[in-house]
């Protein structure tokens, strides 16, 4: 006996794509998805693109009297920068879909992949259940810089093409973080940046 709680899974035919999918009753279908085998039954999805910029500047501490003595700014390579997705799909009655490790982006290069699978599950009415995650891990030949548009992926029930989701240079405020209070510096000295 189901669960009126839950959603049921029912048969259909996306005419599109002819083919057979199942939809979650009382969830629409996504406008433009393509193929509905791809989305229905989609329960959960995120994804989260995290970008990294390490401008290779290091602070050195300086040998002398404290609280006179200012740390030294060096220069200890020209830069780097790292990209990493995580995915997170669950999804009943079919396997959940994740995004691919290729992103067809020749600067960012593969150097970690992981899947990672939850145990098959079953909603009140014997649906199964099905999660998994991903993350994936790049070097980029190229660091972002200031001025980079940055890609934040899509979600599988949005047909957009990801380039539509970006964080712009405009995006980053800064009186959000600043001006910062001013330190007293040691005598004589004056700080700047490099």
């Amino acid at each position: 006996m189901s669960d009126p709680s839950f959603p049921t899974i029912t048969g259909g035919t996306d005419p599109a794509a002819d083919v057979s999918y199942d939809t979650v009753a009382g969830l629409p279908a996504p406008p433009n998805a393509g193929s509905l085998k791809d989305v229905a039954g989609q329960l959960a999805y995120g994804c989260v693109t995290e970008y990294s910029r390490d401008p290779g500047l290091r602070g050195i501490p300086v040998a002398g009297p404290g609280g006179q003595t200012l740390t030294e700014i060096v220069r200890v390579h020209g830069g780097a920068g790292t990209k990493s997705i995580t995915a997170v799909s669950l999804r009943v009655g079919g396997a959940p879909p994740l995004p691919h490790w290729d992103t067809q982006n020749a600067n960012e290069v593969l150097t970690e992949w992981r899947v990672i699978t939850f145990s098959p599950g079953k909603l009140p009415d014997g649906s199964p259940v099905r999660g998994r995650m991903c993350f994936y891990e790049y070097t980029l030949q190229s660091p972002p810089s200031e001025n980079d548009l940055l890609d934040e992926g899509t979600s599988v029930v949005d047909s957009s093409q990801p380039s539509l989701y970006t964080v712009n240079p405009a995006d980053f405020l800064k009186y959000l973080v600043g001006p910062s209070q001013p330190v007293t510096a040691p005598a004589g000295l004056v700080a700047t940046k490099p």
